[in-house]
């Protein structure tokens, strides 16, 4: 006899929700007591490690600490987890600050221009900024060096590092202009004594056609205080053009009882010109010499030519020719 196929179990709807509701109170209870376990947990307190940046306020006005001191501190500190998640968090913490000059008058060890403080008298600085809820159990380092020296102040010329490039036909049209172009420095006299100028930082401005006017930092040394940290520069930058003109060649140090003539008896000068400058050129700010002295001795097939006075503000000068010849006749 053959037996009929079994149909599959059939799901009753109504068992299926019930089901589901079950679950959900279940999730939603553990998931409050989760939360409450949580929040238990973090009100107790637990010993951790926090790491701050340190300022030093305060330094002795006459003197200049010439070592490097520590940036940061590490305590170890019992607080709440709150506390230690609310820390954690923190993309960058608040610098504590130290007042120094308070730690020298109370510190009775104080003996010429050493004086080593004990980060634990810090303790202080730090209650007052973290909050009572915080107790510091030990701090990392134990202690802080100060090596200090004379300040003395010596008033310095500012150097600019900088690099211009200019685009096509452009250039500076005058003198780069730096205010202030010299500052006081302050400092140990170990380190001011051997400086002849400070600097600024590394400028460098690419395809140049307009005038410049920037602010520029000075190259940090934290041994050091400038009376400003910034400065600002000014560079005239014009459109350049070519000129020409023609200048008389004019004989000089000819021997006595000789005259000296030479050909050709002018010579092209070419020069580039700040447009705004073109029309100011003129043939009689150029000086051409040729050197007439020992040409009875070595009597050269030709004298080169010197440019001896041109425009200031005139730049890539040529003469044509460069060289000349002459004829040197005896009186």
């Amino acid at each position: 006899m053959n037996e009929a196929p079994l149909s599959p179990p059939t799901h009753d709807p109504a068992n299926r929700l019930k089901l589901k509701r079950r679950l959900s109170v279940i999730m939603v209870c553990f998931f409050i007591a989760t939360v409450f376990w949580l929040l238990i947990s973090l009100s107790h307190d637990y010993p951790t490690s926090l790491t701050f940046p340190i300022v030093y306020r305060n330094l002795p006005g006459k003197k200049v600490v010439v070592n490097e001191l520590p940036e940061q501190i590490t305590l170890q500190v019992k607080t709440s987890g709150f506390k230690i998640l609310s820390y954690d968090f923190q993309k960058q913490k608040k610098a504590i600050e130290i007042d120094v000059a308070s730690k020298i008058k109370s510190n009775e060890q104080f003996l010429g221009d050493v004086l080593a403080i004990p980060t634990v008298s810090f303790t202080t600085d730090f209650s007052r900024q973290l909050g009572n809820e915080i107790t510091i159990l030990s701090f990392e380092p134990d202690s802080i060096v100060f090596n200090f020296s004379d300040r003395i102040v010596k008033r310095l010329p500012v150097r600019l590092n900088a690099t211009f490039v200019f685009e096509k036909q452009y250039d500076s049209s005058g003198h780069t202009l730096l205010q202030p172009d010299s500052i006081n420095v302050s400092g140990p006299p170990s380190v001011i004594e051997n400086m002849n100028f400070v600097e600024t930082e590394k400028l460098q401005i690419e395809d140049v056609k307009s005038s410049i006017h920037r602010t520029v930092k000075l190259v940090p040394n934290k041994l050091l205080t400038f009376a400003t940290d910034i400065v600002t520069i000014k560079v005239p930058v014009e459109k350049f053009t070519e000129g020409r003109t023609e200048v008389p060649v004019h004989p000089m140090n000819v021997d006595p009882g000789y005259s000296l003539k030479t050909f050709p008896d002018k010579i092209m000068v070419r020069y580039q010109v700040a447009l705004s400058r073109y029309n100011d050129v003129d043939a009689g700010q150029f000086d051409a010499v040729v050197d007439g002295a020992k040409l009875v001795d070595q009597n050269p097939a030709k004298i080169p030519v010197q440019l001896m006075t041109a425009p200031s503000y005139i730049r890539a000068i040529f003469i044509e020719p460069e060289k000349v010849d002459y004829i040197l006749r005896k009186r």
